[in-house]
């Protein structure tokens, strides 16, 4: 506990009494370990659909998982609102690989939404990438100043992101989950090259999109399962607990 937590037996309590509040996601008990997205992630500003990058254009918050000390509140419970959550285990995980922090000290935020710049981190961290420091970012909102400029910048050269058509990459809007099934395929090395009308198990996936082969692929390796009314929301933003179990999944179908 650092000098500025308010009182560890506060944070105890808390952790007590904390109220979890479940919705449908990955891994969720409705969905029986499917599904996932809070929240819509509308289309907005010029798309290109041959990308893996194109979402709509609102901004996300200016915390991170880059702005925390790795201080731990309870080795065994290190979040306190993720204590029971459904997710828990999976995010659990990553922290214990160091891939994840949480955005302040004891909680991790599991039902907002990832930035890209924190889902960048993650997914390379996650492939067990030990990225160097790379140069040479071609985005015009990603300086080297910035905290995920190593990240994004070595995804860039790597061939993993392609960013907007208007050169920016956005690092702080959130990230919906077309997309980051389709950049997590491709960290992946994974991709199916055909696939049959019967492949696309979701009603709300078009046979034709631009993302369906990463969709396709990811849900026949069990990384996505979808909603249990049979859609997978692909415009829905990614919240940070979804992508703690595709991560956790991710890993032990390909990096374990």
């Amino acid at each position: 506990i650092t000098s500025n937590d308010t009182n560890y037996s506060v944070l105890i309590l808390a952790a007590l009494t904390y109220t979890i509040t479940d919705n449908d996601s990955e891994s969720a008990p409705v969905q029986n370990g499917g599904g996932g997205g809070g929240g819509g992630g509308g289309s907005g500003g010029s798309r290109n659909h041959d990308d893996d990058d194109s979402e709509d254009d609102s901004s996300g918050g200016s915390s991170s998982e880059e702005d925390v000390e790795s201080v731990s509140v309870d080795e065994e419970h290190p979040f306190i609102d993720t204590v029971n959550h459904w997710a828990e285990p999976a995010i659990l995980n990553l922290f214990g690989r160091n891939i994840v922090k949480g955005r302040s000290v004891g909680y991790y935020e599991p039902n907002a939404n990832i930035t890209r710049a924190e889902f960048l981190k993650v997914v390379i961290l996650n492939a067990g990438y030990d990225i160097a420091e790379f140069s040479g970012s071609s985005f015009t909102d990603v300086e080297e100043r910035d905290w995920y400029y190593d990240y994004v910048s070595f995804a860039e050269f790597s061939g993993f992101i392609n960013g907007y058509t208007d050169g920016t990459f956005r690092p702080n809007s959130p990230i919906n989950r077309a997309e980051a099934v389709s950049i997590i395929m491709k960290i992946a090395g994974d991709g199916i090259t055909s696939y049959k009308g019967a492949d696309v198990k979701f009603y709300d996936v078009p046979i034709t999109s631009w993302y369906t082969y990463a969709v396709v692929s990811a849900s026949k390796k069990g990384i996505v399962e979808g909603y249990g009314d049979g859609s997978f929301k692909p415009e829905a933003n990614m919240t940070r607990a979804e992508m703690a179990v595709v991560a956790k999944r991710t890993f032990d179908v390909y990096f374990n």
